[in-house]
């Protein structure tokens, strides 16, 4: 952010470049913070500039944490696997990925799936 001394009727200027497969998290993390925000060439191969305009000061914290979140690609962000062995040979698998909420999901944070299989694994 830069302007070092507000005046009534300055704006502040939030200014970062970030790949460019990432470019549409970061303005999507500035958004509610600013009132105009920007993607702009950077003339690096593989950067994006980031700019957002804002009329009040951003909450440090507050932004901190979204780009943060925005560091974050779609999808899958972990991933565990339980492995069930007999005798060691598999018998049963089941994976737990931890994935982003899909834009306009009305509920927020995280959501755990679980998938389980049994290979050729006779159930008793």
């Amino acid at each position: 952010m830069t302007d070092p001394d507000p005046t009534p009727g300055s704006c502040w200027l939030v200014v970062f470049d970030v790949p460019e497969k990432a470019a549409a998290r970061f303005m999507a993390a500035l958004e509610p913070f600013c009132v105009s925000v920007a993607a702009v060439r950077t003339g690096k191969p593989g950067l994006t500039r980031i700019e957002g305009i804002a009329v009040e000061p951003p909450p440090a914290g507050l932004l901190a944490a979204a780009l943060a979140l925005a560091q974050v690609p779609s999808g899958v962000i972990d991933e565990g696997v339980l492995v069930v062995r007999r005798d060691s040979q598999e018998v049963a698998r089941e994976t737990f990925p931890l994935r982003e909420r899909r834009p306009g999901d009305p509920a927020s944070g995280w959501l755990l799936d679980a998938a389980a299989r049994w290979p050729g694994a006779r159930r008793s």
